[in-house]
């Protein structure tokens, strides 16, 4: 990805170098982007890392600290130096997936770094020790190797889902001072339940999002069209109830005008008659267009939302009681 990216942000002056000039540069900066890497140490707590900017050199220890939450997605890459380790104190969740696994190991770990002038080993690293200060750790789909002692949890909640440990020298896995079972090169899963209570949690509030905004869609899409048809019948009638009062200005005129009526009653009553017909007709015809017009108006402009009572899932992660959440608005249609 570095290299395609390198590639598309070529300037225009190595475009337009000779030929043999321009494929030495390609073939140099290929050459020279897959060593890119990132190091890191210290506080870690509040980031994201991707696999895009994989793999991770650890220098030192990084912490993930108190009331801080680190987020590893799919891919991710960390090579740790000797006696490094990670230390989380706050929140962590590593996201690997089946096809991307996020993967703690050795710096000398010749599968990640082929550079590497030595073998790996057990006791390499110091491993990830999760604090009992920890609000949630999660481990998905995570390879863990040539530690001093794996994964060292005081959490009782901790979350290990389909993880596979190799080569760490004291034991793979504790908790709270206890070693669990763990064979080599084989997946391991601890507090799986949790696991899918909070995938399965995650996955219904994503669908209740999804349906919210459908909701929302339709409610804005029905209200606009309400309010076009408003607007339309308001012109519409207006038009109208400005036709009729013309209508009944002209025969009240008329009722009025000696010379058209004369003497004639009969002609007379008819003008009189239809003057307050049409006048009645455009008195309700505006008053239509005056209800339909700012009706419209409104619909068009306001949007009131009602805050529906928000669903909670309750989930036992980590050790904790975590509320899940889901507030849904709702647009009111007049």
């Amino acid at each position: 990805m570095r290299s395609n990216y390198l590639i598309m942000k070529l300037p225009h002056s190595l475009m337009k170098l000779p030929p043999f000039l321009s494929i030495t540069c390609l073939l140099l900066l290929l050459s020279t982007s897959g060593l890119a890497v990132t190091h890191i140490s210290g506080p870690i707590g509040g980031k994201t890392f991707l696999a895009d900017d994989s793999p991770f050199i650890i220098e030192s220890d990084i912490t993930v600290q108190k009331g801080q939450t680190t987020t590893i997605k799919e891919g991710c890459i960390f090579l740790f130096k000797p006696f490094a380790g990670l230390i989380v104190n706050g929140k962590i969740e590593v996201l690997g997936s089946t096809e991307k696994r996020c993967v703690f190991t050795s710096v000398n770990d010749a599968n990640f770094n082929p550079s590497s002038e030595q073998t790996a080993a057990p006791f390499d690293w110091n491993g990830i020790a999760i604090e009992p200060t920890c609000d949630r750790a999660l481990f998905r789909n995570t390879n863990v190797a040539y530690t001093v002692y794996g994964i060292k949890s005081k959490l009782p909640g901790v979350v290990l889902y389909n993880c596979i440990f190799s080569q760490n020298g004291q034991f793979h896995f504790t908790l709270s001072g206890k070693t669990l079972e763990v064979h080599d090169n084989l997946p391991y899963s601890y507090n799986v339940k949790q696991e899918e209570d909070a995938l399965r949690w995650e996955q219904e509030r994503q669908k209740a999002e999804a349906d919210a905004l459908i909701h929302a869609k339709t409610i804005k899409i029905v209200r606009l069209s309400s309010a076009i048809f408003l607007a339309t019948a308001g012109v519409a009638t207006g038009t109208a109830g400005g036709y009729f009062a013309s209508q009944s200005s002209l025969w009240n005129s008329r009722y009025s005008d000696t010379s058209w009526a004369g003497s004639d009653v009969k002609k007379q009553k008819e003008a009189s008659s239809l003057s307050l017909s049409n006048k009645n007709a455009a008195i309700a015809y505006l008053c239509a267009a005056g209800v339909s017009i700012p009706t419209s108006i409104i619909l068009f402009i306001i949007h009131p939302e009602k805050k529906v009572q928000p669903k909670l899932a309750s989930i036992n992660v980590g050790g904790n009681l975590a509320l899940g959440k889901v507030t849904v608005r709702m647009c009111l249609v007049f």
